[in-house]
């Protein structure tokens, strides 16, 4: 049975359990960093954070419902706090949450913390935990937040970009940038394109996914050269996803040139982009790619990407064409589903 309910489970056996999760959930900041989750972000913590330390597991604890730590603070970075606090990550029906936090003795961390009575509670689980050497980092950002709540506002990006640029470790920055998604306007280009010229995959592929997002004409050209430079492949992929954003009909060459590329998402995204863009001049590659492609999925792909295409009535032609070797019951729905949206468009 998958629980925690034995008394048998002590403290230190549980550490033992724990500890190479821990580990990766702490101290591997990338692997967090790039689950792109908005929880992550400076934004999402400090509203719903009363407070933020930095401190020491001195022990832990534990009963059927709960995770309880008692954590040594060393400094308050935000709010208050008392010199030792009881910290709590709860249980579901007696077994660990992948989300949770769950920190064992002698842990040094960082915590944004939600006061409930007596007890604290870690704000988003595993997000509200961060490495110890950020701490000068996030006692910057939470000062700058404390002068200024509305400090993750649009209103306030270029206070963001001067913060960003003021902090040392990669963690806090891609944090800080998560704060920034879908807020970038022309005026912040200058910024985008140092972080498409950064060299760095993830500072790229966060660029120019947010540059297309923005449709910031004058960074399109630097993602396409990207795109077709970098050896990267999900950086390749990304940027593909990015240049759809423009609906650009001079992408197409750049974009049908990834039609036959060997890595499968970046094929996806060629697709998808060549959709979204909508030009006839893909429509004959595209149907080669579908009598080519092997996978169900990346012909359902294609199919979708046809229907994308703004001559109507070349689609409608060409649609029950794919109809007559395909053999897939799945893809021969999503050309039947694809084929009755045409038409309830036309006769709209």
């Amino acid at each position: 049975m998958n629980s925690f309910n034995k008394r048998s489970y002590s403290c230190d056996t549980v550490k033992s359990l724990l500890f190479i999760t821990l580990l990766c959930i702490i101290f591997l900041s990338v692997a967090f960093a790039d689950m792109d989750y908005s929880v992550f972000s400076f934004s999402h913590l400090f509203d719903k954070a009363d407070c933020v330390v930095s401190g020491t597991v001195v022990s832990c604890a534990n009963d059927e419902q709960d995770w309880r730590m008692t954590v040594d603070v060393e400094d308050v970075l935000y709010g208050t706090a008392a010199s030792s606090i009881k910290v709590i990550s709860p249980f579901v029906n007696g077994s660990f949450r992948e989300d949770e936090a769950y920190l064992g003795e002698g842990q040094r961390c960082i915590l944004f913390l939600k006061k409930n009575g007596d007890i604290y509670n870690i704000v988003n689980g595993i997000a509200g935990v961060i490495k110890p050497e950020t701490k000068d980092d996030v006692k910057t950002v939470a000062f700058e937040y404390e002068k200024n709540p509305a400090l993750f506002s649009k209103e306030n990006m270029s206070a963001m970009i001067k913060l960003y640029e003021s902090l040392h470790e990669n963690e806090t920055k891609k944090r800080l940038l998560e704060c920034m998604k879908g807020k970038y306007s022309n005026e912040e280009a200058p910024f985008l394109l140092t972080l498409l010229d950064s060299g760095d995959p993830y500072l790229q592929m966060y660029a120019a996914v947010q540059s297309g997002f923005a449709k910031i004409e004058d960074l399109r050209h630097a993602i396409e050269s990207l795109c077709v430079s970098t050896n990267n492949v999900a950086l390749r992929s990304e940027s593909l996803f990015a240049i759809a954003q423009y609906e650009d009909n001079n992408s197409i060459p750049i974009v049908r040139s990834f039609f036959d590329d060997p890595n499968s998402e970046v094929r996806s995204n060629a697709y998808f982009a060549s959709g979204v863009i909508g030009s006839s001049e893909v429509a004959e590659s595209l149907i080669e790619r579908f009598n080519m492609e092997s996978d169900y999925v990346m012909r359902m792909t294609i199919v979708s990407a046809l229907g994308g295409i703004k001559d109507k009535q070349l689609i409608a032609k060409i649609l029950p064409r794919l109809k007559v070797r395909e053999t897939n019951e799945i893809v021969l729905r999503h050309i039947d589903f694809t084929i009755e949206k045409l038409d309830q468009r036309a006769n709209q």
